[in-house]
C-alpha cells in the first residue's frame, strides 16, 4: 500500500508541476505579446508623431509662403502706385511747363 500510495503522490505532483510550466508559460508568452504590443504602440506613435510634424511644417511652409507672396503682391501694388504718382507728376509738370512756355 506505501508504493503504491507514493506512486499516486508523484504522479500528482507530476500533474501539478506540468500545470505550473504550462501557467508559467502562458504568463511568458502575455509578457512577450504585451511587450510586443508596446513596442508596437511606440513605432506607431513615432510614426503618427513624425507624420504630425510634417504636416505641421508644410503648414507653416504654406503660411510663410502665403504671406510672402502677399508682401510681395503689396510691395508691387506699391510700386506700381508710385510710378502712377510720378507719372501724373510729371505729366503735371509738363502741362505747366508748356503752359509757362505759352503764356
Amino acid at each position: 500500500r506505501g508504493a503504491a500510495h507514493r506512486e499516486v503522490e508523484e504522479r500528482a505532483a507530476m500533474e501539478e508541476a506540468k500545470v505550473a510550466r504550462a501557467a508559467l508559460k502562458h504568463a511568458e508568452d502575455a509578457k512577450e505579446r504585451e511587450r510586443a504590443r508596446r513596442s508596437t504602440d511606440w513605432h506607431r506613435s513615432q510614426v503618427l508623431r513624425d507624420e504630425e510634424l510634417r504636416i505641421e511644417r508644410e503648414r507653416t511652409d504654406a503660411a510663410r509662403l502665403r504671406a510672402e507672396a502677399a508682401r510681395a503682391e503689396r510691395e508691387a501694388k506699391a510700386r506700381a502706385g508710385a510710378l502712377e504718382t510720378l507719372a501724373r507728376v510729371a505729366k503735371g509738370a509738363w502741362r505747366r511747363q508748356g503752359h509757362l512756355g505759352r503764356v
